[in-house]
């Protein structure tokens, strides 16, 4: 199937990321944060936010490919929720595999709690 991430799906504009910084929910986990906040669509939208504090170019890629893969899988994707990411700089000093599996458990619980 299509392994992609529709524009649609995706937050793009500076105004969409400032917007999720005010009034909306927090979720700290062990190895990422997820910022969400319902939007005016009838689907959910992503904002990926990867620092250099998370590794090297190859590392953030990598990241971003899990966050990435997880949302898409997400069977609540019809709801209006804006959702950011932002894996946490521990995660640098985690193996690749073991930063894969703890950034997908992450997430999986963050978007079951939203649902």
């Amino acid at each position: 199937g299509n392994r992609s991430l529709a524009k649609s799906d995706r937050l793009l504009s500076a105004s969409d990321f400032s917007r999720l910084r005010t009034g909306s929910k927090v979720q700290k986990l062990s190895h990422c944060m997820v910022i969400s906040q319902k939007n005016n669509l009838t689907h959910a939208r992503l904002g990926l936010a990867v620092s250099k504090r998370s590794g090297n170019a190859v590392r953030r890629n990598f990241l971003k490919r899990i966050i990435r893969e997880t949302f898409r899988l997400w069977p609540m994707r019809h709801l209006d929720l804006d959702i950011m990411v932002i894996p946490s700089p521990q995660i640098k000093s985690l193996s690749k595999e073991e930063a894969g599996l703890r950034l997908r458990d992450n997430l999986a619980k963050a978007l079951s709690s939203l649902s």
